[in-house]
């Protein structure tokens, strides 16, 4: 039996590309917000609207190392799955803020489901049918 490399898998990859979103939006929010006058309301939008942009690339070329030639139209899809999940989030967190649950467990709980349903829509946008 042959040992797959952990790196050739695409979770993991998503998982890792995951991590370094959740990382670097603290430190662009805390390093923004430190060297400019911008308010925070600024400051979270400028680190996620350049947050979506090098995801889309780590998306491509890391997570589900595509090189096809149908960046703009990946980007495209990219795009409106971004605000469609965005939309969807925001619908959730407050339908579950009717529960009185806890703000943190209810973020906890709607980003994960998010996350993992933006793989397999992901996985679609970049991973070639003839691969």
């Amino acid at each position: 039996m042959i040992k797959k490399n952990i790196l050739d898998n695409y979770f993991f990859r998503y998982l890792l590309s995951s991590v370094f979103a959740y990382l670097y939006t603290i430190i662009s929010v805390i390093l923004l917000s430190k060297i400019s006058f911008l308010k925070i309301e600024v400051v979270f939008f400028l680190s996620q609207f350049s947050k979506a942009i090098i995801l889309f690339l780590i998306q491509k070329y890391f997570t589900f190392k595509n090189n096809d030639n149908r960046t703009l139209e990946q980007a495209k899809y990219y795009t409106i799955t971004l605000v469609l999940f965005k939309l969807f989030e925001y619908c959730c967190m407050l339908l579950i803020n009717l529960t009185s649950i806890n703000y943190l467990i209810n973020i906890t709980i709607v980003l994960a489901f998010a996350s993992i349903m933006k793989y397999f829509v992901f996985k679609r946008i970049f991973v070639s049918s003839s691969s």
